[in-house]
């Protein structure tokens, strides 16, 4: 589960865990605590060399039993028949806090369970809104619609001139979408922007979404939201401010 992995390990299949499935036991194996395993989780990297390594080193000081949950772990596999939702409404009540916003803010649960959340940051992705259908009489009087864009969802963060593009999974895209992020960047730049973190829509006017990624045809961001601006967090701010922000920023 990604509320256990935090998103530490990438780059790491199937194919690459079975390279040591049988690997045998050290003579003299290291106890891998809980702290432990923990810690080599973060060493994780997008290198499948570096991962090989750590991997090797896991089984080579547990057991049968111990690989095949480290196996699960690795994999995003782990099924103990409960949400995620149900372990942080449960978190919500024993912490007495809103735990379940919390994560889709930090997606970090340690540091829920330590109270050290301190509000949205820079390059730790949000985990993005997303939308619903309502029956019209349902709206309340006063209400916003978007247009739905056939695109794909995305999330700037810039600080200075370093910069990064997410998913809404959320995922690093940066390398996919570099034209963006350093368009983005040069306007935010020339109007003087510290920092600051965009919602918005990548999409393909002339055609359609798929078709322009297939072919590399270069993508347009539509903004429809402004999360952070120069050290601030405008997540408690109502929506209709966060516009006029957005409106008069660009």
């Amino acid at each position: 589960m990604n509320i256990l992995l935090n998103n530490y390990v990438t780059n790491v299949g199937p194919s690459l865990i079975s390279k040591f499935k049988s690997a045998q036991t050290s003579l003299f194996p290291e106890t891998i605590t809980i702290e432990k395993f923990h810690e080599i989780l973060q060493q994780f990297t997008y290198s499948s060399t570096e991962n090989a390594h750590l991997i090797q080193f896991l089984f080579m000081n547990t057991d049968i039993q111990h690989r095949n949950y480290i196996r699960k772990i690795l994999l995003n596999n782990i099924n103990i028949g409960i949400s995620e939702v149900s372990i942080l409404e449960s978190l919500s009540e024993v912490l007495q806090t809103d735990a379940k916003s919390q994560y889709f803010i930090i997606h970090d649960i340690s540091r829920i369970i330590n109270k050290q959340y301190r509000g949205p940051e820079l390059f730790n992705p949000i985990m993005s809104m997303l939308a619903d259908s309502t029956d019209i009489s349902k709206y309340p009087e006063d209400y916003s619609i978007e247009y739905k864009y056939d695109g794909f969802r995305h999330q700037y963060h810039k600080s200075d001139s370093l910069w990064k593009i997410f998913s809404r999974k959320p995922e690093d895209i940066s390398y996919k979408v570099y034209e963006t992020g350093e368009f983005y960047t040069k306007i935010l730049n020339s109007l003087n922007v510290q920092n600051i973190i965009l919602d918005g829509e990548l999409i393909s006017p002339n055609m359609k979404f798929q078709d322009a990624v297939k072919k590399h045809t270069s993508l347009v961001p539509v903004i429809f939201d402004i999360l952070y601006l120069n050290n601030t967090s405008l997540l408690d701010t109502p929506y209709i401010k966060r516009r006029e922000i957005l409106e008069n920023l660009l």
